[in-house]
């Protein structure tokens, strides 16, 4: 992974600027929806249109280049990551776009149609950034995790389809100039977010109450049984 980022970094100079922006608004969108997602159970993080995008648009260096950013970001925001599941998910984040990106240009380049190549490019990640991983945790892991997988395979990979094609309709905007189009994803993002904080804020609070509330019951239980 760390030889595709050194090649991808070096191969992807020719737009600095807009890579730029593209990596920041994966960090933030993997930053921001972290605790969301993780809450309700973590499939598909929306910082995948972001890799997507760079994709369609500066080709697999970029892609590879914001999918480590993407990576990195969501190591940030998880607690409690041991360094093995850390280079999972770096590792896919990295081997993701590149696999797929490469097989995507490698069939444009002999004609397929964008449809296929998009198809290509979605089909490939979702093997290597979801499954793959997934069955290496599963042979290497507790038995455990061999139950957490089970029965979300169907959503994961039509959740992963989906943020893929947005992705290609989002480079299409970018494309146009129409950079605004990236408030859609950010905005929504942070008006959930905060409404997300405050309920988790009053949420602990409810808990910290009834907790106080049992200690006092369970104190004047022991009085009672002292009398």
């Amino acid at each position: 992974a760390g030889s595709a980022l050194l090649w991808a970094g070096l191969a992807a100079s020719h737009a600095p600027y807009a890579l730029a922006a593209l990596v920041v608004c994966a960090v933030l969108l993997e930053l921001f929806a972290g605790d969301m997602l993780r809450s309700g159970g973590r499939v598909v993080g929306p910082s995948l249109t972001i890799v997507v995008a760079a994709f369609a648009l500066f080709g697999t260096p970029a892609a590879v280049l914001v999918g480590f950013a993407r990576g990195g970001a969501r190591l940030l925001s998880s607690r409690g990551v041991t360094g093995v599941d850390g280079a999972y998910i770096v590792a896919g984040c990295v081997f993701g776009p590149l696999i797929a990106g490469l097989v995507a240009t490698t069939a444009a380049a002999f004609g397929a149609p964008l449809l296929l190549s998009a198809l290509t490019y979605s089909a490939i990640a979702f093997v290597v950034e979801v499954i793959a991983p997934a069955d290496i945790m599963r042979q290497t892991g507790p038995p455990s995790l061999a139950l957490s997988g089970d029965g979300i395979a169907g959503w994961a990979m039509l959740a992963f389809g989906a943020l893929c094609a947005l992705g290609y309709l989002l480079a299409h905007d970018i494309a146009l100039g129409r950079w605004t189009t990236l408030l859609y994803f950010g905005v929504p993002l942070v008006v959930i977010r905060l409404a997300h904080s405050t309920l988790r804020a009053r949420s602990e609070r409810y808990l910290a109450a009834l907790e106080h509330e049992n200690g006092a019951f369970f104190d004047k239980i022991g009085q009672l049984d002292r009398v």
